[in-house]
């Protein structure tokens, strides 16, 4: 997990006790069988699952993660494409489907009217 972890201090915005829960989080959904839920994480980690509760409820910023993650594992010339679940915002649900939703074959390309939605 070094390359976790070496992420993690580099993030201002994370305090120490943060970065060893992430630390350990990552480790444990890597290993952990069935259902990821806050119960099971407190069986196969060292946390108990109110801390794991609590832990759950600080703000992490998953973008700058991803993309420093991203920046370290890929290399600069390659093609890279991002792509976020739909139904990751409570807005999302009620709202017609993207092409990125809709589109499951790998040469598709947008239509040409196509516009990025942002959700808050």
């Amino acid at each position: 997990m070094t390359v976790v972890t070496e992420i993690l201090k580099q993030m201002s915005a994370i305090a120490i006790p943060q970065e060893k829960f992430l630390s350990t989080w990552f480790a444990t959904i890597l290993v952990l069988r069935g259902r990821v839920n806050f119960l099971n994480l407190s069986r196969y980690a060292d946390y108990s699952e109110r801390s794991v509760r609590r832990h759950f409820r600080q703000d992490f910023d998953f973008l700058d993660f991803n993309l420093r993650a991203t920046q370290v594992t890929v290399a600069a010339t390659a093609t890279q494409l991002l792509g976020q679940e739909l139904h990751s915002s409570p807005r999302a649900a009620n709202s017609p489907m993207d092409w990125t939703s809709s589109s499951t074959r790998a040469g598709d390309v947008p239509p040409k009217d196509w516009k990025c939605r942002y959700y808050h």
